[in-house]
């Protein structure tokens, strides 16, 4: 039980990094797009509390296992 907790741990704290990265490649699109002149696109959707929330819960897998 104790490795699976953090196994599920370190798979969330990857899926939360990973949300984060995907914003930030998708902002760092828009910006490129933006200086090379192109009509402004539509306003990007930051997930960073639904990366917060899953970083949480990673936590809370990890002490959990820690704790076994």
């Amino acid at each position: 039980m104790k490795y699976l907790l953090e196994v599920a741990a370190f798979v969330l704290m990857a899926a939360a990094a990973a949300i984060l990265l995907h914003d930030l490649y998708r902002l760092y699109q828009q910006s490129s797009l933006i200086l090379n002149g192109a009509p402004r696109p539509a306003t990007i959707e930051l997930h960073y509390r639904a990366a917060g929330h899953i970083t949480a819960l990673a936590l809370v897998c990890l002490l959990a296992g820690l704790g076994f």
